[in-house]
């Protein structure tokens, strides 16, 4: 019950996310990425079919789905990860469409096995893959084992977009910093996680440091917090020592990135795809989880996306 308040404010919040991302995106990138196209077109079969059978025990089903993706369409996000809700019924439906098709003569076991094997080999396929990147060390993974090999505790260091950066630890008067703002909100949630992180880290003997996120207007979850713009005045004003960046896209933070590199010394790169001169996800949407695409799965090496680690000359 302590926590209602904080849950209440976060559902409510969440739609500044999201928002129209049109009726094509979902069924060509995320439904055909995830399951294939011989599974979505066997699903689109059955699903027709109980419509047209008026088949009414699908019937509730088939109003999910459909209401399902209109929602997707209208109110959304672009990530691939918004349909799960809807893969065990398409895999329903696409089981109704497979056993309608493969008959009821003498053939329909061979029917079956071939037309559920053309089904089912994409996915087979891509949780292979996919299961043998999750498997090795993320490209996050091995920048903070180097990090904390390589850079002294309590440096400063400015990261880019969180999602993509290693998991480093923020300093004690860092943790203590964010207590004080955490209960002038009363977020009792936020105060038990950083009391949580308080007393961890007196146990956590791994190097610490001064952590800065940059961002454009400077808003922000509150653990990914101080936010500095993305600025080389700033960074230099803040006694900034080294700045990890990564490419969610060829547009990202150009014109920083190009400042970044002329007056930085790239001390350290970490790729997770086998071709080193990929410098940015081969998906034009930046991936947060793992990748589903075949042009990923196939090009890369282990998760995560391109890091690099730039150390600040001291005129810069």
């Amino acid at each position: 019950l302590i926590f209602m308040r904080d849950f209440a404010h976060d559902m409510t919040q969440i739609s500044t996310f999201e928002g129209y991302i049109g009726w094509t995106h979902h069924l060509f990138y995320s439904l055909t990425g995830a399951v294939g196209l011989p599974l979505l077109l066997a699903a689109g079969f059955g699903l027709g079919l109980s419509f047209f059978r008026r088949e009414a025990r699908f019937f509730p089903m088939a109003f999910f789905v459909l209401a399902y993706y209109v929602v997707l369409c209208v109110c959304s996000q672009e990530h691939d990860r918004y349909v799960l809700p809807l893969i065990p019924f398409l895999c329903f439906f696409a089981a109704h469409g497979v056993l309608t098709l493969s008959g009821t003569g003498v053939r329909k076991n061979l029917y079956l096995t071939v037309l559920l094997s053309v089904c089912v080999l994409p996915s087979l396929v891509k949780t292979v893959l996919c299961n043998q990147l999750l498997a090795r060390k993320d490209v996050r993974t091995l920048a903070l084992e180097w990090t904390q090999a390589q850079i002294p505790g309590g440096s400063k260091i400015a990261l880019d977009v969180p999602f993509f950066m290693p998991r480093l630890k923020p300093t004690l008067e860092q943790l203590a910093e964010k207590e004080r703002e955490i209960r002038l909100t009363g977020r009792k949630a936020d105060l038990k996680r950083v009391q949580w992180l308080e007393e961890a880290a007196a146990r956590d003997p791994v190097p610490r440091y001064q952590l800065y996120f940059m961002d454009e207007d400077l808003n922000g979850f509150m653990f990914s917090k101080p936010r500095i713009h993305y600025d080389m005045g700033e960074l230099r004003s803040r006694g900034i020592e080294y700045v990890m960046m990564t490419k969610m896209s060829g547009n990202h933070q150009t014109a920083f990135y190009e400042e970044l590199k002329s007056r930085a010394q790239l001390i350290m790169r970490f790729s997770p795809y086998k071709n080193p001169f990929i410098d940015r996800p081969i998906s034009r949407i930046a991936l947060t989880a793992a990748p589903f695409l075949w042009r990923e799965l196939i090009a890369r090496e282990r998760n995560g996306q391109v890091i690099e680690i730039f150390r600040l000359n001291r005129a810069a």
